[in-house]
């Protein structure tokens, strides 16, 4: 309390019974106006007291002097020459109370009271207006817009939030209707719960919806609605609104990214589970129940025991202790494990993960099972194909587009005695025979230039040891295939192969002279000789010189098989297509058959070489009559053509009901030396050479009941007997559209 009063030891009096009157008290003293003024600048007081007659400025003025900078600060005048006239300028300068001094000690008891009154009355006033303009502050600071809206939903307050929130000053939503600006498709529910906050006094509702601004943008807006209609302070509903836009957004990603993570989770390749900190399964997969063939739906076991789902999937297992202890073990250490590999009891191997989760509630395990089977037995086949590569007896290179070495197989130190990498980023062109380089490199230039076709080539190699050894090349282009990026190139050593192509080619040689002399040398003499028997021969009188003329044809055929032999050996020439029926007709002509029969049980289509498969039924049409011709008086052979049946392979066979061939000599029937004394024991040689020309494989055995019909037996001479007679099999025949 500051006291101001020109008399110093009255001024002093009093404060020592005000202080006495009341302990609260704290009384600083002033003899005039201006030093008061400078005390109230310098510290903080409750309460003024001052005397009204004082020198310098009155009591009146200095109250004005107090009210101009503390306009509300409790100002008593306490003056020893009162007046009603003082009394009223004091009045209307504002003063608190006005209070005469008096006589005797009871003043300052009643002075003391009319001080404490004052304070508290100014106390209370500051804190009602110190709560005033808090309320206010935080009401317009709110970033909630604020609105108070009547029983009809029309406006009649906003705060300044407003604007921010719905883009609409209070002076521009103050009259309108509240429901107005909300989405078609929100109003009804809105006007629903506002209606029900209407008829029930005191309760709150919420409710979101879509707010339009002015700009014709749609907002997401919370409403929060207290009935506050009844409260006399209020009389209305109070509505708080924010702006919902952003959480909305961020709940609608954040639904689908849980969806589109919901689906990959479904959808994965491999098995997932994931178990909280006391081991139950927060989530699991589908695939997860098919890896581990367990039965249920994921859903059911979401919540239940991790551990008691591993014991009871454990006997899929081919280890199950050891695959629950091992479970054990990774909770325990909470580390990350990648690509276990497991053997499941039927054979399959799964690969498992681990990986520790951080939860709210504690650490996690997230595990993954995937069925690697297929990659196992991959890699299992990769591993046996690299120990093929690298043991085969072939040389693998892979070259650049340059023709340089960027592989090597390990078989290239025994096949070329070049240990890996000696060749890598050599050009094998290099170790070429000059004399084959410009053919070998055109070869390379044509896998280039066409890329589709592969190139065989054969070229002399050069050894560490300098010398040069035959190799035969196969390469392909494989320069945009990802897994090769280059030219695959596979040799082998063709030397020895090469060594017995120029003794064959002696050898031929030799016997095209051979085949020179019997052609000329042979077949002229044998020419004079018949021309000579001619001469001097009548046929059928002199039976001497028919059997010179019989063994001059015998000559004559014999030297035709040496020149077939020699001249065809194993070569055919195209393939063609030859119906089996109409060639063995033709074949069946050209032969001097004699009374013989024959039977065609075929129309099929064979892929050969016309004239050499010519040679093969004419030659067993031959055999078959010579063999089997004057056996028996007036007997004579049935040969029948027909196919194999199913069982016995794809082919043909040519069989006779002749004499047949003794089973101990049918093994050397397609010698060139076999004869059974009537022929020159060259016919099946060319048989057997013809069907292995053609990749077939001949075999003879005697002929089956059945391979002669009854009606073809009754054709036969009366006097004919049974005989097993003799049955050419040819299979690995190749028919035409089949």
């Amino acid at each position: 309390m500051l006291h101001v009063d020109d008399e110093p030891e009255f001024a002093q009096l009093a404060a020592t019974y005000l202080e006495r009157e009341n302990d609260r008290f704290e009384v600083v003293t002033e003899t005039d106006a201006d030093c008061g003024l400078e005390r109230l600048a310098d510290d903080e007081f409750d309460c003024v007291v001052s005397d009204y007659d004082m020198p310098g400025p009155t009591g009146i003025e200095f109250l004005e002097a107090v009210r101009a900078d503390y306009p509300d600060l409790p100002f008593v005048l306490y003056t020893g020459k009162g007046s009603e006239e003082v009394a009223s300028d004091a009045v209307s300068a504002g003063v608190t109370d006005y209070l005469q001094k008096g006589v005797g000690t009871d003043q300052y008891t009643l002075l003391a009271n009319r001080v404490e009154n004052a304070v508290e009355q100014y106390r209370a006033s500051r804190a009602v207006e110190h709560q005033r303009r808090r309320f206010r502050t935080l009401v317009e600071e709110s970033s909630d817009a604020i609105l108070i809206v009547d029983a009809f939903a029309e406006i009649a307050f906003a705060t300044p939030a407003a604007e921010h929130v719905l883009g609409r000053t209070p002076e521009q939503l103050v009259g309108t209707n509240g429901l107005d600006p909300i989405h078609p498709e929100d109003v009804d529910r809105a006007a629903e719960l506002f209606a029900e906050l209407v008829e029930n006094p005191g309760e709150r509702r919420t409710v979101e919806f879509r707010y339009r601004r002015p700009d014709g943008t749609y907002i997401w807006a919370e409403a929060r609605g207290r009935n506050l209609l009844d409260d006399p302070v209020v009389e209305g509903i109070v509505i708080y609104t924010r702006d919902l836009t952003d959480r909305v957004e961020r709940e609608r990603e954040l639904e689908e990214t849980n969806g589109l993570l919901s689906s990959l989770f479904d959808t994965l390749p491999a098995g997932v589970i994931a178990e909280d900190a006391d081991r139950e399964v927060m989530s699991v997969n589908q695939r997860m129940f098919d890896l581990l063939d367990i039965a249920g739906t994921p859903e059911e076991v979401v919540g239940s025991d991790c551990a008691a789902l591993a014991d009871a999937v454990s006997d899929q297992f081919a280890d199950p202790e050891g695959f629950v202890d091992r479970l054990d073990a990774v909770i325990a250490a909470n580390e990350p494990v990648d690509g276990e590999e497991i053997r499941l009891a039927d054979g399959r191997t799964v690969e498992r993960s681990h990986r520790p989760i951080e939860l709210a509630d504690g650490a996690g395990h997230l595990w993954t099972y995937r069925d690697v089977t297929e990659r196992e037995r991959h890699r299992r086949t990769l591993i046996r194909q690299e120990a093929f590569l690298q043991n085969s007896p072939d040389l693998f290179f892979v070259l650049d587009a340059d023709g340089v070495v960027t592989y090597q197989s390990h078989s290239s130190a025994d096949i070329l005695g070049y240990e890996v990498p000696d060749l890598r980023e050599d050009r094998p062109i290099e170790y070429i025979h000059p004399d084959d380089r410009e053919r070998v490199e055109a070869d390379f230039e044509r896998l280039l230039s066409e890329p589709c076709e592969p190139v065989t080539s054969e070229y002399r190699f050069r050894t560490p040891a300098g010398e040069y050894r035959w190799y035969e090349n196969r390469a392909v282009n494989r320069l945009d295939d990802p897994d090769v990026e280059g030219i695959l190139v596979v040799n082998r050593d063709v030397t020895e192969r090469k060594r017995r192509e120029r003794e064959l080619e002696r050898r031929n040689d030799r016997l095209a002279e051979f085949t020179s002399i019997v052609s000329h040398d042979l077949r002229n003499p044998l020419q004079v000789a018949r021309g000579r028997l001619e001469l001097v021969r009548e046929p059928g009188e002199d039976e001497e010189l028919d059997a010179i003329a019989d063994a001059h044809g015998r000559m004559e055929r014999l030297i035709d098989d040496l020149l077939t032999l020699a001249r065809d050996g194993d070569a055919i020439a195209e393939t063609e297509a030859v119906p089996l029926a109409e060639l063995v007709e033709e074949c069946w002509g050209t032969v001097d058959t004699c009374e013989a029969t024959l039977v065609v049980d075929t129309d099929r289509v064979v892929a050969a070489d016309r004239s050499r498969l010519r040679q093969l039924f004419e030659n067993l049409f031959r055999n078959a009559v010579e063999h089997a011709t004057g056996t028996a008086p007036g007997e004579h052979v049935t040969v029948t053509v027909g196919d194999l049946g199913d069982e016995e392979g794809t082919g043909f066979f040519v069989t006779d009901d002749g004499p047949g061939i003794p089973e101990e000599r049918r093994e050397c029937v397609f010698d060139a030396a076999y004869s059974t004394g009537t022929g020159n024991g060259l016919g099946l040689r060319i048989v057997e050479q013809v069907a292995r020309a053609h990749g077939w494989t001949a075999s003879v055995t005697e002929s089956e009941k059945g391979d002669v019909s009854d009606e073809q037996s009754e054709s036969a001479t009366s006097g004919s007997s049974a005989s097993p007679g003799a049955r050419f099999e040819f299979t690995g025949v190749a028919f035409v559209g089949e």
